[in-house]
Order: structure tokens, then sequence, then C-alpha cells
């Protein structure tokens, strides 16, 4: 066991020892009666903590010593220094200069180019964004060597800007290419110069003429900002900056334009086309492993590092089908032992280095996913959370910060292609397949997870977190490890030696904090989780499990419950005494994949006599309001609630309802449904005491109203709002038109009349517009000047319409255009050749679906495009 290792174990043993001294001091009720045996049981209890913090302690101290005396303190991993020294040659073996090697590049150049040649005399500053390995650097250097551009500037500077920069060295490195481009011998004197100096010469030395200057993998907005006081806004000048963080790229600004180039993966075909020059010779798939050359492509997914990396290894395993399918099924072992893969592997894992600390944790609980996983981006957070990585920051509360960082992740690039609400909110997100085998790297380094999977068992033997993907395989080697806190299972099928398994897994690790069975083969709420006395989340969603014990109330130090798709529909009284409980999901949807699922597609759970006594409580979905104002009392003493589902409201219980809203200022989303669809939501604005002072995000109110509760137009924080099924004789737009921050508005069923008309001025904010089953309306008008910030207009199964929006071509900043089940006569007058096809000319993406067992999706352009994932409106908390 080497030093890092001992160290590693060691803080694992005083972590255990304080939890034990927390939990003693918890479970201590003080009763006298039993003071006397408790006092004995507690003193044994407390020596034992004592022991276990000293061992910790002597441990460490041990271990330091060495490592000081060795003194070879932080050098097992070289990415933890700074790799000024080395970095500039790094960098350029990492371009791909080769014509062969140059594939997609073509496209982005051109466009690269006319940005820098473009006639304007402004400083022009450029931003080429992407991940690491995605050919940023390979892009403007096959641009910055370019005739045309040499010809186009007096100057050109490339600089790499290293993590940890230093300003007086790069301000020297600018001079001295600024002299060897004028062919002059640098002065001496440059080398002893202050900072204040060497700025004024470089700005001196260039104001006067044109200068291309390139700024490479700059990785910190600081950078940016220190660099540019440096520099003049000379004539026609250009600055390209690369990075792997889109934060970094400065905006424009009164001083100079500014352009991001975001670098896309590689196609499909690109990809294979660069894959095969590298790993053969001519260039062509041998007919036997082709099968084998689709996964691994699969796994570099578009990455031109990545491609030609393991492209260029592969070639020397010639053709033989056993050795490439070897090379592809042991991935992860040959990123650690290959020298070959190095140079990728430290290339990629500079942005997790580069990682304040307090994320590079929350990036290493990627690594217990399954590769190529779909990630829910509320899931991520609510671990987060309960692992404590995320702590509250001034005034921002521990969601909050929780979505800083993981807005941190996406802008670096090391996570992707997250998912969004229509309202812009997060959902889901991936990682990228060979950032992910980095991420395993990392993670078992650190022992801070294991992956047991089909391959076996891919972990030390001391972690603290087990992820188990569809396999018990060395389930006997599971057992004897003691460290385990956070325990989930992907893909299990359902079988009685699998559930014996699970049985045998809880009752060896008791000490569990986080325990996530979602999907598992599940029927029963498995009776030994009771005795997880640490256990701060639990997740049985998508089981089928239909009843939560009363012994659940043992679980006192419980924060979320997600039971979501799961198949409760009551939970025990006893739950009320989980009074750390913050997320209480217990619901699931109706699996019909169609639009007109708008009313009862919930399965509530009933609601709990004394739910207010859950004070932690932030969500809370989805409560039947079955006993009325008594239950609705009840949810007004939740004064933490952020968002709160409520359905089967009826036409009295709305005052009720109302009089509690403004108690609840942390309430951040409301959804309101009626008990049935002749069910009127009363929502009386005399309630309200200060409507004004409601900090509502997101309300949806499903079900009939009498008229628009006209509190609504006063809640200005309002970002979403969704009206399902009010059937007004009025058109509602005028009372909503002026909120400022409506950026998303659902409307179904909520109109009998024939027209609706957006007036000049009104919806400023407004980017997602929905309408739905408009059963009678004939025309919609768009004033010039109204709604003009939108970007995404659904219409849907309005059957009487009879064109699209008289005014579409004032919205100038519509990106997307979706018809779903709308008449066949309005689309065919839409398509090419059509005679209002020249009205959405302007909309780069205009489609057009139909429901036929599921959703098929034609182009507006006449062309086939088969989607995935097509989403007609719908509801989301």
């Amino acid at each position: 066991m080497d030093d890092i290792e001992q160290l590693i174990l060691a803080s694992f043993t005083a972590a255990d020892a304080l939890e034990g001294y927390q939990l003693s001091r918890e479970n201590d009720d003080n009763v006298m009666l039993c003071w006397y045996f408790k006092s004995i049981k507690n003193l044994k209890s407390q020596l034992e903590i004592a022991s276990g913090i000293k061992q910790a302690r002597a441990t460490v101290r041990a271990e330091l010593g060495a490592i000081d005396k060795q003194g070879n303190f932080n050098q097992g991993d070289p990415l933890t220094h700074d790799l000024n020294p080395i970095w500039k040659s790094l960098k350029e073996d990492a371009l791909l200069k080769e014509e062969d090697d140059l594939v997609g590049i073509e496209a982005p150049r051109k466009k690269l180019m006319a940005l820098l040649l473009a006639e304007d005399s402004r400083l022009k500053v450029i931003s080429v964004v992407g991940m690491g390995g995605s050919g940023k650097t390979t892009l403007v250097n096959k641009v910055f060597d370019d005739v045309i551009i040499k010809n186009s500037f007096t100057y050109h500077v490339w600089t790499t800007i290293s993590q940890s920069f230093k300003m007086d060295e790069l301000l020297k490195d600018i001079i001295r290419q600024i002299y060897t481009g004028n062919r002059q011998g640098v002065p001496l004197e440059v080398e002893t110069m202050k900072s204040s100096d060497l700025k004024k010469m470089v700005h001196n030395s260039l104001r006067s003429s044109s200068y291309l200057l390139i700024l490479d993998d700059v990785w910190s907005r600081n950078a940016w900002n220190a660099i540019k006081q440096a520099l003049p806004k000379g004539d026609r000048s250009r600055i390209v900056l690369t990075t792997r963080d889109i934060t970094v790229a400065p905006a424009a600004c009164q001083e100079f334009d500014a352009k991001i180039h975001t670098m896309d993966k590689l196609s499909d075909k690109e990809s294979k086309r660069l894959f095969l020059r590298k790993a053969f010779k001519d260039g062509k798939c041998p007919t036997n492993l082709e099968e084998t050359v689709e996964s691994i492509l699969k796994k570099c997914d578009g990455l031109p590092l990545a491609i030609n990396t393991i492209g260029g290894f592969l070639r020397k395993k010639g053709r033989t089908l056993h050795e490439w399918e070897k090379a592809n099924g042991s991935l992860n072992f040959e990123l650690r032992m290959n020298e070959e893969l190095e140079f990728m592997k430290k290339i990629l894992s500079l942005s997790y280095s580069e990682l304040p600390d307090e994320v590079k944790s929350c990036f290493l609980y990627l690594s217990m996913f399954p590769e190529d996983y779909t990630i829910e981006y509320n899931r991520l957070i609510r671990l987060w959370m309960a692992e404590k990585f995320v702590q509250p920051i001034e005034e921002k509360t521990v969601e909050e910060v929780a979505d800083e960082y993981f807005k941190i992740l996406l802008n670096r690039n090391l996570i992707q292609s997250a998912e969004t609400n229509r309202d812009g909110r997060f959902k889901s997100c991936r990682v990228h397949d060979i950032m992910h085998k980095i991420c395993i790297l990392k993670s078992k380094d650190q022992r801070f997870a294991g992956i047991l999977n089909n391959a076996g068992a891919d972990w030390p033997n001391n972690v603290r977190r087990l992820s188990i993907h569809t396999t018990f395989h060395n389930v006997e080697l599971i057992k004897k490890n003691s460290l385990v806190r956070a325990l989930f299972v992907f893909g299990l099928v359902e079988s009685p030696s699998k559930a014996t398994m699970l049985a045998m897994l809880f009752k060896k690790h008791r000490k569990v904090k986080l325990l996530d069975l979602q999907g598992a083969p599940l029927k029963q709420f498995p009776r030994e989780i009771t005795k997880f006395v640490y256990l701060r989340y639990l997740s049985l969603r998508h089981t089928k499990v239909k009843e939560i014990p009363s012994s659940i109330s043992k679980l006192k130090n419980l924060e979320t419950l997600d039971l979501k798709h799961a198949c409760v529909s009551k939970l025990p009284a006893s739950i009320v005494k989980l009074t750390k409980l913050r997320v209480l999901l217990v619901y699931q949807y109706d699996q019909i994949e169609s639009y007109n699922t708008h009313f009862l597609y919930k399965h509530e759970f009933k609601p709990l006599e004394n739910i207010g006594l859950l004070k932690s409580l932030q969500k809370l979905s989805f409560v039947k309001a079955t006993r009325g104002s008594h239950i609705l009392t009840e949810l007004g003493h939740l004064t933490q609630l952020r968002r709160l589902g409520v359905i089967g409201l009826k036409e009295e219980d709305g005052a009720a309802l109302c009089s509690f809203i403004h108690n609840l200022s942390q309430l951040r989303a409301l959804s309101i449904t009626s008990l049935n669809e002749e069910e009127i939501i009363d929502l009386p604005a005399n309630q309200l005491v200060s409507p004004q002072r409601l900090r509502l995000q997101r309300l949806y109110l499903t079900g009939s109203l009498k008229e628009l509760p006209m509190w609504i137009p006063n809640v200005t924080s309002l970002v979403r709002l969704s009206l399902k099924g009010s059937r007004f004789d009025v058109a509602p737009l005028k009372h909503l038109q002026d909120l400022p921050r409506l950026e998303h508005l659902e409307l179904f069923q909520v109109y009998n009349g024939k027209e609706l008309h957006f007036e000049d001025g009104g919806f400023r904010s407004l980017k997602v517009l929905g309408l739905d089953k408009f059963e009678k309306l004939e025309t919609i008008k768009v004033d010039k000047g109204a709604i003009g910030n939108l970007e995404k207009l659904i219409i849907q199964h309005c059957m009487m319409l009879k064109e699209v929006p008289i005014g579409i071509e004032h919205l100038t900043r519509i990106k997307v255009l979706e018809l779903f089940d709308m008449p066949q006569e309005l689309i065919e007058r839409l398509r090419i050749g059509g005679g209002d096809n020249h009205k959405i000319a302007h909309i780069p993406q205009a489609h057009s679906s139909h429901w036929n067992e599921g959703w098929e999706s034609n182009s507006l352009d006449g062309t086939l495009n088969v989607r995935k994932g097509i989403t007609p409106i719908g509801k989301r908390i």
C-alpha cells in the first residue's frame, strides 16, 4: 500500500469516527431512567471514536513524515504540477499537421478566415471554444499559417498560455516575436524590465500597425483581463483565443467586437475517414473489423484527438479481430498503462486538474454512472448535496451552488449534450466516453468509487462508493468492503438470485448514506434498509415497490426519498418523524406517448394527516387535496418549500390555497391541478396579502378557470406559465403581456374564440410559445414589435387554423417552428413550392409532426427528418 493510499484510508477512519460521535449525540435522548446503562454504553462508544481519530492522526503524521523524507510530496500525479516548461512542446505535438489528419476542418477554416479578414477597422476578438482534443489549436494553426492571413497583418504572434502563466514572461514572448518579425535583434534590456515597462513596449510596438495575436489555451477570465490591458486597439487588428471554458470567451463591448466559434464534433462519416487513415495503411477497413471499428468510433464520439491517437495505436495491431476486440474491451487498462495513449490522457485530464477543489468530487461522481448514460440533472444535484460536496455560500442556497458547479463542468466541456427544458432549466447531461474513462481512472486512484461490471471488478479493495452494473460477479469481494458509504445499481434484471444478493449487500453495509436503487428489480421494500441509520438519500424510482413500512421512521437522517414512478400511493403516518426530509417525490405519469394527456396523467399520493411537521421539505409532489382546507392548512406550515405540486383541487379549496401561498416565501414552482375537467379552480386575489411579494418562477394551472386570477400579472418574477383547460371566452393575452421576465408560455385549450392577437410591445422576454387545442381558432396575428425575442413557436392540434401567424415574418429571432397534428392543407402551403413558404423561409428549423403510434416528423423544407425525442407541449415542475 503506497503513501497516498495510507493517507486516504486514514481520512476514512477519521471521518467514520466523527460520524459515530455525531450519531451517538443525536440518538442520546437523555432519559434519566436509562442514564446509568446508557452512560456505560456511550463511554465505550466514545472510547472507540477517540481511538479511531487517534489512529487516523498517527497514520497521517507517519505518512507525511515518510513523504517529506523522500522529498516526493505531490509527485504521484504529474498533472498537479505546472506544466509551463513542457506545455508549449506538448501543444505543438498536439497539432494535427499532416493533411491526411485534417478532416472536417475546411468549413470552420473558411468561417474563421472570413471573420479575420472582415472589413472592420475595430479590434475583433474571436474565441474558439471546445473540449480538450476537439481540434481548436489545429484549426487556428491552419489559419495562422495561411498565406493570405500572413499578408494581411504586419505582425503575427502566437503564444501559448500555461495554467499558471506569468504575465512578464508572456509579454517578453510577444516582444521577441515582434522583433523577430521585424528582423531585428531583441533589446537586451527586455529581460530585466518591470511589468509596466513591458506593457508599454508591447503597446507602443503594435499600436501603429495591424497585428494578429493568437492566445492558445486560455484558462481563465483573469488571464484574458490581464493580457488585454497591454494590447492596443490597432487598425484592423485581430485576437484569436482558444479555450476549453466558454465563460472565458470575452463578450462584445464598446472596445472591440467579439465572436465565438464553437468546435463541433466530427460527423460519423468524417470520424470514420480520419480513423481509417490512421489505423490502416490503405485507409480501408477490413470486413472482419467493421463492427469493432464502429464500437471504437462510438467511444471516440467525434473527438479528433481520440480518433487520431487510438487509430495510430491500433495500427500496430494488424488486422487480427482478436487483437482489436481485446484492445477495444480493455481501453481503461490501455489508457492507464500504454505510453502511446499517455499524451491524450494528459491533454484531456488537464480540464479536470484545473477544476476548483470543491468541484473535483462532483466530477468524479460521474464515474459511477455507466458509459454513455444519460444522467438526470436533478438526480445528480441531489446526490452531490447528500454527499455534502455542496454547501450554501453567502446568500446562495445549496441548490443554487450545486447549479453553479454543474455549469462549471458544462462550460469547461467536461460534461456535454446537456438537455434543457423549454424554459432553459437543465434536464440531463452525459459524459464523452473517453473523458468518462479518464474519470474512472481518477476515481480509482483516489479511492473515490469502484465499478463492478460484466468485465469484472474494476475497483480497489477500499472505496467509499460502489456502483454495480448488470452483474453480481465477485459479490464475496463486495461484502468484505466495510468502507462503502454509497451504493448504486444499474441494469439489474429481475431474478430471485439478484434479490438475494441485494439483501446480502444491505446486511453488510449498514453505514451506507446514499442508496440509489433506481430501476432495480424490487417488488417489496427491503426491510434491511430501515437499519441504515446514516442514510441521507434513498431512491426507489422506477421500481415495483408498492408499500413503505412504518419503520422507515428510523431513518432520522434521510433528506431525499424518491419514489417517482414506483407503485406507491400511500405513505405511512410515521414518515412525519423524518424531520430532515428535504425532497419527497411520490407520483408517476401515465405512460401514454401523446400530447393529449393534460388531465389525470399523474398518480399522486394520499396526504399525511400531519404533513406540516416535515419542516425541512423543499420539494413536495404530488399531494392530493382530499381533505380540503385541512391539508392545505398543513401545507402552509412547510415554509421551506421551493416546489409544490397539488392535485385534485376543488372550487371551494381555492381560497384556502391562496391564503397560505403568501407564507411560502421560498416557493419557486407551483403546480395546481383540479379534481376533473369540470371542476373550477378559483384562486381569488383578495386571499393573497401581497401578490407582488411572491417570488414564483414557474406556475402551472390545469383545470377550468372562471377568469384569469388577477394576481398573476403582479407576480413579476414569473419565468414560465402553463395554463391548461382554462376555456376562457376572452383571451388572457392582454393581462399577461407585460410580465417582464416571462420566457415560456404554454396555453392548452385556454380560449374558445376565433382570433388570438399579440399586440405591439407585448411579451418582450418571451422565448418559447406553445399553443395547443384551440378548437375554434382561425387566425393568429402578431404585430410588429410583439414577442420580438421569440425563438421557438409550437402549435398543436388547432384544426381550424387557416394559416401560420400573420406577421410571423416580424419574428427575426425565431429558430424553430414545430407543428403537431395540424391540418394537411396548411402544411402543404408551407412546404417548398407552397403559397406560404416564403413566410417561414427565415426560420432555420421548421417541422411538421403527426401522431401514428408515435411521432413521425418531416422537415418543411421537403426532406424527411427522422428525429428522436420529439417533445410536444407538456408539463414540468
